[in-house]
């Protein structure tokens, strides 16, 4: 999150897994919370209970790593600074 000049960083996170997590794509709604749409290969990358794919797809590719598609939401974090 950056301040409401775009100048200084407030807090972030990391989203990923082990090995490449790519992200293509970010939307930002009305109440801050942020979209994030991409694609991994770690058959670590962080679930919550309930989502459509709770583990990695089929890992039997050729000639490179299988890689899934992903959208997670960050919710937006209010504080006093």
């Amino acid at each position: 999150k950056l301040n409401a000049a775009g100048t200084q960083l407030l807090f972030s996170t990391y989203l990923g897994g082990t090995i490449n997590d790519t992200v293509n794509g970010l939307a930002l709604d009305g109440q801050g919370n942020v979209y994030v749409t991409g694609e991994t290969q770690s058959g670590d990358f962080p679930t919550t209970p309930g989502v459509v794919q709770p583990l990695p797809g089929n890992w039997d590719c050729i000639w490179a790593l299988c890689t899934d598609a992903g959208v997670a939401k960050i919710a937006s974090f209010m504080a006093t600074w």
